[in-house]
């Protein structure tokens, strides 16, 4: 097993191209937020106190936000991409070499899973790193308490967690590194609009609000701006009617709602962990069915 993923992540540094890739999509997305989406943001709350400036715990506040919603975007796309291994396996039928040689079908997906798992944590510790460096200020790191990082690490993990299985899943579906690139373009796409990262969730409209909310991304997304943005958002909301909190928080999905009833942090990780539990379930199922014929 150990070899298996040594030799998987031996593939993701040699294809230079696709490791470059995985990391100029990180810078990318920091420039999209940091030109765009930080700006739009601070611009709404100027207009909301008309006042012409921000104060630097509203500034913190927007910039935690980002790197939230980055931190759900990359944790999908890139450990999608760390499975591009397995497909190329399967279309150059390395995998039926490595079935020959003894090594099931089992033992196979496991150290694709594994590759991808590590790959995605090595990405997201960078992107928190550069996101903190750029928007916050790389010594904001240690301004949280052990408790808010242990949060922050168990979030990092789970939102891992659920992309690897996602991108297990997708990965078993396809079988050509052309439709894999595509299918991984489409969901690198959408994941940012289904997590409610490119555009607010109050902005959404109803029903493609309530829509996403069945979805895994904005609830992991949710809790790590509770724990991101805690301190900040206090700061910033003090001495301003809790009215004016409790909008923001529900616009910008912070806390989430289903009709006018708060779903609980219990909840969003129920949602999280059913999602992960039922696409490693149709996993299992996959692999089985192939394994038959």
């Amino acid at each position: 097993m150990i070899n298996l993923v040594k030799r998987n992540l031996t593939y993701n540094v040699r294809d230079r191209v696709a490791f470059a890739l995985s990391f100029l999509s990180v810078i990318i997305l920091l420039v999209i937020y940091k030109a765009f989406l930080s700006d739009f943001q601070l611009d709404e709350l100027k207009k909301a106190s008309g006042s012409s400036i921000v104060s630097q715990s509203g500034i913190d506040m927007v910039n935690f936000w980002l790197v939230a919603g980055l931190i759900v975007v990359i944790s999908i796309t890139t450990t999608l991409s760390g499975f591009g291994v397995m497909v190329e396996d399967k279309e150059t039928k390395k995998i039926e070499d490595f079935k020959l040689s003894g090594i099931s079908s089992l033992k196979l997906m496991i150290s694709y899973y594994i590759t991808s798992f590590i790959l995605g944590i090595i990405i997201l510790i960078l992107a928190i790193l550069l996101g903190f460096s750029l928007f916050i200020g790389f010594d904001t790191l240690f301004d949280f308490s052990l408790n808010s990082w242990l949060k922050i690490i168990g979030l990092l993990l789970l939102s891992n967690l659920f992309g690897v299985t996602l991108g297990l899943f997708i990965a078993n579906l396809l079988s050509t590194r052309s439709s894999f690139a595509t299918m991984s373009t489409i969901i690198g796409t959408l994941v940012g609009f289904l997590a409610g990262v490119y555009i607010s969730i109050g902005n959404l409209g109803e029903t493609i609000g309530k829509f996403i909310l069945i979805l895994p991304m904005v609830h992991i997304g949710s809790l790590l701006k509770q724990v991101l943005m805690q301190d900040s958002i206090n700061s910033y909301f003090n001495n301003i009617p809790q009215k004016y909190q409790d909008n923001y928080e529900k616009i910008y999905g912070i806390r989430l709602y289903w009709e006018n009833s708060e779903i609980t942090n219990s909840t969003s990780i129920l949602v999280i962990f059913g999602w992960i539990l039922a696409i490693f379930i149709l996993n299992v199922v996959i692999i089985s069915v192939k394994k038959r014929v």
